[in-house]
């Protein structure tokens, strides 16, 4: 397989996610948070619930553009540049985005455990916004390496030069 037809099928995978995200979004969060403040009486938590959710939604479809941008570096070989450096530490931020607005919905979820008597269900909700979280760490770990192989690649073109 060559290199256009993987970021071509990385291009579809964004575009199915980011629409997938968007009708999740529109389709659910619209109806938060009356029903959660109905049931459980903390319109605190129910508001920090669905604020959070939606935090998240807007980090993510953010994420997916700037995903998308770098790709749009990789196509044209710039890779290794300032500014593929420079997309990758937004991304990382925008993912680090998308775990901070999931954290706001750990309050609702630990109301939702513990009337369910379900505390398996406050390590799932912890587990979701961890997995982001590593994203992040991932990115920035890549963004390090990222910008150690542009320092070498600009320090090569300068002792060539």
């Amino acid at each position: 397989m060559g290199m256009r037809f993987r970021t071509l099928v990385l291009r579809v995978m964004l575009v199915a996610a980011a629409a997938v995200v968007a009708l999740l979004a529109f389709g659910l969060l619209t109806r938060y948070p009356q029903p959660l403040i109905a049931e459980f009486h903390a319109p605190l938590f129910a508001w920090a619930f669905t604020l959070g959710l939606w935090a998240a939604v807007l980090a993510f479809e953010t994420a997916a553009v700037l995903a998308w941008r770098l790709l749009d570096s990789v196509a044209a070989a710039q890779a290794f540049s300032v500014a593929a450096v420079r997309g990758l530490a937004r991304l990382k931020w925008a993912v680090g985005g998308i775990s901070a607005g999931l954290a706001l919905t750990l309050p609702q979820i630990y109301q939702v455990a513990d009337a369910a008597d379900a505390p398996g269900l406050m390590l799932i909700g912890l587990a979701v916004v961890a997995l982001p979280l590593m994203v992040a760490t991932f990115l920035a770990v890549l963004g390090r390496l990222w910008t150690m192989a542009l320092t070498y690649k600009q320090a090569a073109g300068r002792a060539a030069a």
